[in-house]
């Protein structure tokens, strides 16, 4: 840990991210005693808005297992103390799934408390192109990105 504290803020997100990401994949991956641990892993680049270059991520899991639950880790999860977050599936298709999340908890960005923020995202199956947007309570702006994923399955 003492390597880690002579870091940089950004850099042990950076790192602890990596880290999520390589347990999210190490998930889907291991051979599993039962089926609900199998599932489909998206690694999913994102393009951002200037604006929301904090709220939306540049990299985003998004973990689909088999028994239908949902996953999804960023750095902004990470922020809010949270590794990963299950998120709720409201459509999935043969073509798009869409998913919701929040995060609680509070989130201090300099004078200024965010302790929720509200995340939909669409995923298209096909293209495998994600749209994520959100929203913080009590602020009237929303913040969107757009992004491409890479799908692995086990």
């Amino acid at each position: 840990m003492a390597i880690c504290a002579s870091r940089s803020p950004q850099k042990r997100q950076k790192m602890l991210f990596r880290l999520v990401l390589a347990s999210l994949i190490a998930l889907i991956t291991l051979p599993a005693q039962a089926q609900s641990t199998k599932g489909v892993f998206y690694d999913c680049n994102m393009t951002r808005q200037k604006d929301f270059e904090f709220w939306v991520s540049s990299k985003i899991g998004i973990v689909v297992l088999n028994d239908g639950k949902v996953v999804v880790s960023d750095r902004v999860t990470l922020a809010y103390g949270e590794s990963i977050v299950y998120a709720q599936v409201t459509r999935n298709t043969a073509t798009d799934l869409h998913i919701k999340w929040s995060l609680e908890g509070g989130l201090r960005r300099g004078e200024v408390l965010f302790p929720y923020a509200e995340y939909t995202a669409k995923l298209s199956k096909a293209s495998k192109k994600l749209r994520v947007s959100g929203k913080l309570r009590g602020n009237r702006r929303s913040f969107f990105g757009r992004g491409q994923c890479t799908e692995r399955v086990k």
